[in-house]
């Protein structure tokens, strides 16, 4: 007796494991009538949408549903602004505890004053949740101290 595809309705031996409603979404629910091709092209087509659709970000987050990645989406992310200051911005990451956590962007700004040695002293101001990240701006303020350097020489 040859089985069928409930999706494709063709003929086939090739079954594989689809979930009903994807993992990431609790789905527990399982059936094994349908094709490779047929749950593959579905994974693509729906579940993925399905599951990284903003709603199902924020019932995912509210329920606690983490991902394959062991992670929970997080439905605040990208960058946010102020209405009545369009220049301050803001993100909301999630923390450890899977709480949203304020996150204020600001520019990286840099002070040069004369050392008493005759270099240069340089002065960095960043957010103190990128200070692990400090080494990297002051290798970017180098590399543009460098350049606007041999560019005003030119």
């Amino acid at each position: 007796m040859e089985n069928y595809c409930i999706i494709c309705r063709e003929e086939t031996n090739s079954f594989s494991d689809e979930h009903v409603i994807p993992d990431a979404l609790g789905g527990y629910y399982h059936i094994y009538t349908v094709c490779k091709d047929c749950n593959s092209d579905l994974g693509l087509r729906v579940d993925s949408k399905l599951v990284n659709h903003q709603f199902s970000h924020f019932q995912r987050y509210l329920l606690g549903l983490r991902g394959k990645s062991g992670k929970l989406p997080n439905p605040f992310s990208g960058i946010h602004q102020f209405a009545e200051d369009e220049g301050k911005k803001v993100q909301l990451r999630l923390g450890e505890d899977g709480k949203p956590t304020p996150y204020t962007i600001t520019n990286v700004s840099y002070e040069e004053s004369e050392a008493g040695d005759g270099g240069t002293k340089v002065s960095i101001c960043i957010d103190a949740s990128d200070e692990k990240n400090w080494m990297g701006y002051f290798r970017k303020y180098q590399k543009n101290y460098i350049s606007q350097s041999t560019n005003s020489k030119a």
